[in-house]
């Protein structure tokens, strides 16, 4: 739904009453505010051009939205959801007030979930000592990169903890034609298997 259609029935609709109910216009409709909260909350969000050379940005995604209890009723509340993925860059709670104050006379905001980012030094001794092993095994070299995603490990770098998020070769994630490297595979469980045995030793 773009826009212009909802433009459209503001204009047709917007003051007309119900007949059913004569006291409700179809501006107190629970979903017409929903798209418009939506609207208001997208033109605030900073907008970026992501590509594969311009990725590292905070990313919104709309992934949820529940109203009503049955099809042939007025619903009387609508629900939203949105996933947000920031970057350390990004202050979180700034971006949390950017949205309630985006539909501040539409809707009330609530946080379900605020996790931080995880973030390594390069400089790790852990991480360094994985990188050798990796290059012994596998005869290439590690390559350390950004990645915007989600993680359970974000829970120990809050807590100081060196993670490395690593996997070996594949393609197409989380569809029907997701695949995966044997020989990759193997690489990463020896190389796991020596890491772990170099730091118990």
């Amino acid at each position: 739904m773009d826009g212009k259609y909802v433009a459209s029935i503001q204009k047709k609709y917007g003051k007309k009453k119900l007949k059913s109910f004569p006291n409700m216009g179809m501006l107190k409709y629970v979903y017409y505010s929903m798209i418009k909260a939506i609207q208001q909350i997208k033109q605030n969000l900073p907008q970026a051009n992501l590509s594969e050379d311009n990725y590292w940005h905070t990313t919104y995604s709309f992934n949820k939205i529940q109203s009503g209890e049955a099809l042939n009723q007025v619903p009387d509340y609508a629900e939203l959801g949105i996933n947000i993925r920031y970057i350390p860059e990004d202050n979180p709670q700034e971006i949390i007030k950017n949205i309630q104050n985006s539909c501040a006379d539409l809707a009330e905001v609530e946080t379900l979930i605020l996790a931080p980012t995880l973030s390594n030094s390069l400089d790790n001794p852990y991480i360094d000592e994985y990188r050798k092993i990796y290059q012994s095994i596998t005869q290439n070299d590690l390559v350390l990169h950004k990645v915007c995603g989600a993680s359970d490990a974000r829970f120990f770098s809050e807590l100081g903890m060196p993670v490395i998020l690593t996997n070996f070769k594949g393609g197409d994630l989380h569809t029907e034609t997701e695949w995966a490297d044997y020989k990759s595979m193997l690489e990463l469980k020896q190389v796991l298997l020596e890491y772990i045995k170099k730091l118990v030793s």
